[in-house]
């Protein structure tokens, strides 16, 4: 093809043909620009095919993520209801005798008390399309902005689970609650048992029966009671707030769910 045009070229110059050589060069280079938009306009469709199939891979991920969140919301909005019922029960074995009578059950109740658990957020793939420059793959904004708006959200309420554990648990129930009570493998609950996988622990059995008497007459002075329900109050108070929050975020992550399994198949039907 290029050889005939050449040919024509040369004949159209031989024969002094001005008219038809300027007819011949501009329909030359009309053909060249027709090339050359074709071609841009196949890579255009075949980027465009690309970023489509690793936007969709990309959503599969996030959605993979946002269902293992509400699988890890799941098992911590358990773990706070068991605090709020453990606290109950301490406050119900108060009111029965107007003091702790019953230690080996307030044992339990109370280490289990002093356990926590912190809130970790599954955004292993947001923190790619973040950290590499891909969010812009995802095309629709609203969705964009509602995945950016939920991971901030997570990261708040991850520092803030944080600071109520350092804070309350570790830096004042632990510290004032501890002294009051014995903590050991038969002291605690099967759930806690179950979290931290008790039968590879071993742990020599002890017998602490000799220091009831004297933690019975520690609980029967009124500022150890009144210590013991502000602490258990207190810690009602936090895991309530957080199963409130649970809740949020679990109808958020649903919400958030349902919007990407809407895009993956409008990309999908637009294909």
């Amino acid at each position: 093809m290029i050889k005939i045009f050449k040919n024509l070229r040369q004949k159209l110059l031989q024969e002094n043909k001005t008219v038809g050589y300027l007819k011949y060069a501009i329909g030359e280079i009309v053909l060249v620009v027709i090339g050359i938009l074709i071609a841009l306009q196949v890579n255009n469709w075949n980027t465009a095919r690309k970023n489509n199939q690793s936007e969709v891979a990309y959503l599969k991920n996030l959605k993979n993520d946002l269902i293992k969140q509400k699988q890890d919301l799941k098992t911590y909005k358990i773990i706070e209801r068991q605090y709020f019922a453990n606290g109950e029960k301490i406050k119900n074995l108060y009111s029965e005798t107007q003091g702790f009578e019953k230690l080996d059950s307030l044992f339990i109740w109370l280490n289990s008390m002093m356990t926590r658990i912190t809130f970790r957020s599954s955004n292993t793939t947001f923190t790619e399309l973040s950290s590499s420059g891909n969010l812009n793959l995802i095309h629709n904004d609203a969705l964009k902005k509602n995945l950016v708006a939920y991971y901030q959200q997570l990261e708040r309420f991850t520092s803030i689970t944080e600071k109520n554990n350092t804070n309350l648990v570790d830096g004042t129930f632990d510290k004032n609650i501890f002294p009051l009570t014995i903590f050991g493998d038969q002291y605690l609950s099967n759930s806690v048992k179950l979290v931290i996988n008790m039968d590879s622990l071993s742990q020599k059995k002890m017998d602490y029966s000799h220091f009831k008497p004297y933690i019975s007459a520690q609980l029967k002075l009124p500022e150890n009671q009144l210590k013991i329900l502000n602490m258990v109050n207190l810690r009602i108070f936090i895991s309530y707030a957080h199963v409130q929050f649970y809740d949020q975020i679990d109808r958020t992550t649903t919400a958030l769910i349902d919007s990407i399994n809407e895009e993956i198949k409008a990309i999908s039907n637009h294909d």
